[in-house]
């Protein structure tokens, strides 16, 4: 008899050779006592042909084909989603083949190993991740008439942040997304607006994205986490839905409070920033409004040194400089409605104040 520690043994030794120690009446009465001490097919295989199971195992390994979950992936620039499809795998039926090893012990004419495959299928198929990529929703600003930095700086936060994935619960940062606006980083300088001034600086434009992003993400039914105006009404959205985003004190933040994983894309197409969610299906309409409920006259300043507001050209006493643009209060509204037009819900989201815009022109007094 054998124990099992000697039969482990003498198989990682490779010390029984079949073929040439045993006949074949000998090697199937081994085997029968091998079976009846509760070895599986495998171990004893492997113990009476130690050669031949490695050439099983090394066949095996050569033609095993992994199965292929279904993927999504984010078509970029394009603000789409594709579904790649899923791909069965397959591997080699081992204990066929050691079956057949044993059935030659039995017969005079040995048979070919034949191998046979076992078909693997993936986890997850398309039909599975189709109810996961719905768009939920899409919101569109234009920048057509923007300086080529400005654009420039619209097209790289909207690259940052193409083909981003949200996890449930997980609360998505724009700044931490788009980095810091640096030189470093690729921001150039456009206008951007600063305690209720316009002035240059390193990544004008960004705050169309965020406002995009965050009119998108309403709609979207998503929860808002952060969000802050400019100073000065802007006039790409209307007032209430603007986001100003500042590395360090102003950010755009939201929650995916859905159960399912958010994917936000982007198109930069025809000087547009479109932005659509992917995600789980929304079953609410959302519409947004917006009311000015006070507005705000400018007053009128002089100025006799134009280069200090950014102005370069030669006036003379009584021009005007910047013309003047009322500022307001206003106050922005969400409706919700249920999948059959049916008003849920209607809750004020912001109540915002944008400065006016005052009246420069141009006086120096006479010496």
């Amino acid at each position: 008899t054998y124990s099992h520690s000697e039969i482990i043994d003498n198989s990682k030794n490779n010390q029984i050779n079949t073929k040439t120690n045993k006949s074949k009446q000998e090697q199937l009465k081994l085997y029968n006592k091998l079976n009846q001490m509760g070895f599986s097919l495998q171990q004893i295989i492997k113990y009476m042909f130690a050669e031949k199971y490695k050439e099983i195992e090394d066949f095996s390994n050569k033609e095993y084909i992994s199965p292929q979950n279904a993927t999504i992936e984010t078509v970029k620039n394009q603000a789409k989603v594709k579904i790649n499809f899923s791909k069965n795998g397959r591997k080699v039926d081992k204990n066929k083949l050691y079956s057949q090893i044993i059935y030659n012990l039995s017969v005079k004419n040995e048979k070919e190993l034949k191998p046979t495959y076992i078909e693997l299928l993936p986890q997850i198929k398309e039909k599975q991740l189709k109810e996961k990529v719905l768009c939920r929703s899409e919101f569109t600003t234009t920048y057509i008439y923007s300086s080529p930095s400005r654009k420039h700086n619209i097209k790289k936060a909207m690259q940052a942040i193409d083909g981003i994935v949200i996890k449930p619960n997980e609360i998505f940062s724009f700044n931490q997304t788009t980095g810091e606006r640096s030189e470093k980083n690729g921001y150039q300088k456009a206008n951007i607006i600063k305690k209720g001034n316009y002035e240059e600086s390193l990544g004008g434009g960004v705050c169309q994205v965020s406002t995009t992003l965050y009119n998108a993400c309403l709609h979207a039914g998503l929860e808002i986490v952060e969000v802050n105006s400019h100073s000065l009404a802007v006039g790409y959205v209307s007032p209430c839905f603007d986001a100003m985003v500042n590395m360090g004190s102003s950010d755009f933040r939201f929650k995916n409070n859905t159960g399912s994983d958010i994917i936000l894309t982007c198109c930069d197409a025809g000087d547009k920033c479109l932005i659509r969610v992917y995600g789980e299906k929304n079953n609410k309409t959302i519409v947004t409004r917006s009311n000015i409920v006070e507005e705000i006259e400018p007053s009128v300043v002089m100025c006799d040194n134009p280069q200090k507001i950014g102005k370069n050209g030669e006036y003379k006493n009584g021009d005007i400089i910047i013309y003047p643009k009322r500022g307001f209060i206003a106050e922005g509204f969400v409706d919700e409605y249920d999948e059959s037009g049916t008003l849920i819900v209607t809750r004020r989201e912001r109540k915002s104040v944008y400065k006016p815009i005052n009246q420069v022109v141009y006086f120096r007094a006479e010496n």
